[in-house]
Protein backbone atom coordinates (compact mmCIF):
# COMPACT_ATOMS: atom_id res chain seq x y z
CA UNK A 1 0.00 0.00 0.00
CA UNK A 2 1.39 3.58 -0.79
CA UNK A 3 2.33 5.73 2.29
CA UNK A 4 1.56 8.85 2.14
CA UNK A 5 4.12 11.46 2.72
CA UNK A 6 3.95 13.16 6.04
CA UNK A 7 3.14 16.67 6.25
CA UNK A 8 3.17 18.28 9.48
CA UNK A 9 1.47 21.93 10.26
CA UNK A 10 3.53 23.16 13.72
CA UNK A 11 1.46 26.41 15.16
CA UNK A 12 2.50 27.61 18.96
CA UNK A 13 3.95 24.49 21.24
CA UNK A 14 1.85 21.84 19.16
CA UNK A 15 2.04 20.07 15.79
CA UNK A 16 0.12 18.29 13.51
CA UNK A 17 0.42 15.33 12.04
CA UNK A 18 -1.55 14.75 8.68
CA UNK A 19 -0.73 11.73 7.68
CA UNK A 20 -0.27 10.05 11.09
CA UNK A 21 -3.78 11.91 12.12
CA UNK A 22 -1.86 12.98 15.51
CA UNK A 23 -1.74 16.10 17.34
CA UNK A 24 1.09 17.14 19.86
CA UNK A 25 1.48 19.59 22.44
CA UNK A 26 5.16 20.08 23.22
CA UNK A 27 6.16 16.52 21.67
CA UNK A 28 3.35 14.70 24.01
CA UNK A 29 0.43 13.13 22.31
CA UNK A 30 -3.18 15.24 22.32
CA UNK A 31 -6.29 12.75 22.04
CA UNK A 32 -8.31 14.27 19.52
CA UNK A 33 -12.02 12.54 17.94
CA UNK A 34 -11.62 12.01 14.61
CA UNK A 35 -14.58 15.09 14.08
CA UNK A 36 -12.09 17.81 16.35
CA UNK A 37 -8.69 16.24 14.66
CA UNK A 38 -10.99 16.85 10.81
CA UNK A 39 -12.45 20.29 12.28
CA UNK A 40 -8.91 21.29 13.47
CA UNK A 41 -7.21 19.61 9.88
CA UNK A 42 -10.18 21.82 7.72
CA UNK A 43 -8.83 25.05 9.81
CA UNK A 44 -5.62 24.84 9.25
CA UNK A 45 -5.82 24.06 5.78
CA UNK A 46 -7.54 27.32 4.95
CA UNK A 47 -5.34 29.19 7.68
CA UNK A 48 -5.94 33.23 7.45
CA UNK A 49 -9.15 32.71 5.31
CA UNK A 50 -13.02 32.51 6.17
CA UNK A 51 -13.91 28.65 6.84
CA UNK A 52 -17.90 29.28 6.63
CA UNK A 53 -19.54 26.89 8.80
CA UNK A 54 -21.78 25.04 6.11
CA UNK A 55 -18.55 24.41 4.29
CA UNK A 56 -16.58 22.83 7.15
CA UNK A 57 -20.06 20.60 8.79
CA UNK A 58 -20.11 19.63 5.01
CA UNK A 59 -16.28 18.99 4.91
CA UNK A 60 -16.87 16.99 8.23
CA UNK A 61 -19.04 15.68 8.83
CA UNK A 62 -19.59 14.31 5.64
CA UNK A 63 -23.16 12.96 3.91
CA UNK A 64 -24.49 12.84 8.24
CA UNK A 65 -27.03 15.48 8.96
CA UNK A 66 -26.14 17.27 12.01
CA UNK A 67 -26.83 20.70 13.60
CA UNK A 68 -24.85 24.01 13.97
CA UNK A 69 -24.61 23.58 17.48
CA UNK A 70 -22.58 20.05 16.67
CA UNK A 71 -19.93 22.43 14.96
CA UNK A 72 -20.12 25.43 17.90
CA UNK A 73 -19.46 22.07 20.43
CA UNK A 74 -16.45 21.02 18.20
CA UNK A 75 -14.79 24.28 18.05
CA UNK A 76 -15.37 24.80 22.03
CA UNK A 77 -13.75 21.70 22.39
CA UNK A 78 -10.78 22.80 20.27
CA UNK A 79 -10.18 26.13 21.79
CA UNK A 80 -10.40 24.24 25.59
CA UNK A 81 -7.65 22.23 23.70
CA UNK A 82 -5.41 24.22 22.58
CA UNK A 83 -5.74 26.75 25.71
CA UNK A 84 -6.95 29.35 23.38
CA UNK A 85 -6.26 32.63 25.20
CA UNK A 86 -5.40 31.44 28.47
CA UNK A 87 -1.74 32.28 28.09
CA UNK A 88 -2.73 34.99 25.52
CA UNK A 89 -2.52 33.23 22.37
CA UNK A 90 -5.55 33.07 20.08
CA UNK A 91 -6.07 30.15 17.57
CA UNK A 92 -9.51 30.68 16.29
CA UNK A 93 -11.51 33.13 15.36
CA UNK A 94 -15.21 33.33 15.58
CA UNK A 95 -16.88 35.89 12.41
CA UNK A 96 -20.28 35.95 13.39
CA UNK A 97 -22.84 34.08 11.85
CA UNK A 98 -20.67 32.77 9.23
CA UNK A 99 -17.90 31.14 10.18
CA UNK A 100 -14.16 30.19 11.66
CA UNK A 101 -10.68 31.38 10.99
CA UNK A 102 -7.47 30.18 12.21
CA UNK A 103 -5.76 33.30 12.69
CA UNK A 104 -2.46 31.55 14.50
CA UNK A 105 1.02 31.82 12.34
CA UNK A 106 1.26 28.11 10.88
CA UNK A 107 4.72 26.25 9.38
CA UNK A 108 4.24 23.66 7.31
CA UNK A 109 6.91 21.02 7.58
CA UNK A 110 7.36 18.44 4.67
CA UNK A 111 8.78 14.89 5.00
CA UNK A 112 12.12 15.78 3.43
CA UNK A 113 12.04 19.08 6.16
CA UNK A 114 10.93 16.14 9.17
CA UNK A 115 13.64 13.99 8.12
CA UNK A 116 16.52 17.04 8.17
CA UNK A 117 15.64 17.85 11.14
CA UNK A 118 15.38 14.51 12.69
CA UNK A 119 18.99 13.84 11.44
CA UNK A 120 20.45 17.04 12.59
CA UNK A 121 18.80 16.48 16.24
CA UNK A 122 20.10 13.00 15.81
CA UNK A 123 23.60 14.38 15.08
CA UNK A 124 23.62 17.02 18.02
CA UNK A 125 22.20 14.01 20.03
CA UNK A 126 24.96 11.39 19.21
CA UNK A 127 27.84 13.98 19.16
CA UNK A 128 27.48 15.21 22.68
CA UNK A 129 26.69 11.72 23.82
CA UNK A 130 30.33 10.38 21.63
CA UNK A 131 31.79 13.43 23.99
CA UNK A 132 31.43 11.95 27.10
CA UNK A 133 31.58 8.44 26.17
CA UNK A 134 35.57 8.25 26.38
CA UNK A 135 35.81 9.73 29.76
CA UNK A 136 32.85 6.96 30.88
CA UNK A 137 34.20 3.83 29.92
CA UNK A 138 37.31 4.83 31.05
CA UNK A 139 36.51 5.26 34.10
CA UNK A 140 34.13 2.24 34.16
CA UNK A 141 34.01 -0.27 31.06
CA UNK A 142 31.28 -1.74 33.28
CA UNK A 143 28.20 0.33 34.38
CA UNK A 144 27.74 -0.37 38.55
CA UNK A 145 23.78 -0.77 39.05
CA UNK A 146 23.09 2.65 40.41
CA UNK A 147 24.98 4.19 36.97
CA UNK A 148 22.17 5.33 34.10
CA UNK A 149 23.30 4.19 30.72
CA UNK A 150 21.68 6.83 28.14
CA UNK A 151 20.65 5.73 24.52
CA UNK A 152 19.75 6.98 21.35
CA UNK A 153 17.84 5.79 18.72
CA UNK A 154 17.86 7.47 15.43
CA UNK A 155 15.64 6.23 12.32
CA UNK A 156 16.52 8.63 9.81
Amino acid sequence: MFKQPRHLFEFGRFRLDRSERFLFQDGAAVPLSPRLFDTLLVLLENRGHLVEKNDLMQKVWNDVAVEENNLTQSISALRKILGDNLDGSKYIETIPKRGYRFVAPVKEVTEEEWRILLRDLCAVSVGSVSQFRPHFFQTSPTPSPNQRVVTTFCWV
